[in-house]
């Protein structure tokens, strides 16, 4: 009677023993914790992104309100002016720490004030 094909070749664990199964497991393994690497790059770069945005706007409201009360405009306007800045100021930390810890959650932004 003949031989079984894998009795004359070797069983495939004989031939090349775990060694091919230990790659494709840190192969595997390599690649998942590049894909997280470079996921949460990216995730940190665009917090960092909308910290920058909202800065920008920070600034331009406190300055804006603070020429309004130098030209006496109405108090009511500056005032609203420095509640939407302190808005924004507190966007700017809520992102800054985002983007320092890309892998925690971030909770929804609450409205604009009024």
């Amino acid at each position: 009677m003949p031989a079984s094909r894998d009795a004359r070749l070797g069983s495939p664990t004989r031939r090349y023993g775990n060694k091919t199964g230990r790659l494709m497991i840190i192969a595997t393994s390599l690649t998942l914790m590049l894909a997280t690497y470079d996921c949460t790059r990216r995730r940190s770069a665009r917090f960092h992104k909308i910290a920058g945005l909202h800065l920008r706007d920070c600034v331009s409201l406190y300055d804006r309100a603070d020429r309004m009360k130098d030209q006496g405009i109405s108090t009511g306007i500056c005032d609203r002016a420095a509640r939407i800045a302190d808005h924004h100021l507190s966007m700017v930390e809520k992102y800054s720490q985002a983007s320092r810890y890309p892998w925690l959650p971030v909770s929804s932004d609450p409205p604009e004030p009024e």
